[in-house]
């Protein structure tokens, strides 16, 4: 056994999550680890770092126009598929991406035509990559994902000009 006798202010400490012998009055001692950040976070700094190029002259206004709808997209998709308004980017798996996909082409009130869906995949591949750069996440989980899409056959000249005839 670690003590001898446990005192209701060590139970009290332990579900605050101070230390054990953590002294009434004692000023709380700062978090020794950051806490993980979360999709929504790490997406409205992107949105914020995108807002900031485009004062700067260094992107387009018009591209960013694509990056808070990309972000109240991916809300939905939280509070639809895990009934959170939080995910944590370690929750975040490959599987995410064909959900997400499926949600916005299939299950969402106003569904998104495929190659809209797909952007916004596109621009959720490109939110998580500063969180890998940055050590936020060991891999981009969805960095692999592509939507299918069906190969269009296409006609030589020579089949064209046969058909013609």
């Amino acid at each position: 056994m670690q003590y001898e006798s446990i005192s209701p202010l060590m139970l009290k400490n332990v579900f605050r999550h101070l230390p054990v012998n953590h002294g009434k009055g004692n000023a709380r001692p700062e978090p020794v680890s950051e806490a993980a950040p979360t999709l929504l976070e790490v997406a409205d700094k992107q949105v914020s770092e995108f807002e900031e190029m485009v004062r700067k002259t260094l992107r387009s206004a018009e591209t960013f126009r694509q990056w808070r709808p990309t972000r109240r997209k991916i809300e939905e998709f939280i509070r639809h598929q895990f009934k959170t308004k939080v995910l944590e980017l370690s929750r975040i798996e490959f599987s995410f991406a064909q959900k997400f996909y499926t949600y916005l082409t299939v299950k969402r009130k106003v569904r998104l035509q495929d190659a809209t869906a797909k952007k916004q995949l596109k621009n959720t591949r490109q939110i998580l990559s500063p969180a890998e750069a940055n050590g936020c996440i060991p891999k981009n989980p969805i960095e692999k994902f592509h939507c299918g899409t069906e190969e269009k056959e296409i006609i030589s000249s020579e089949k064209s000009v046969s058909k013609e005839m």
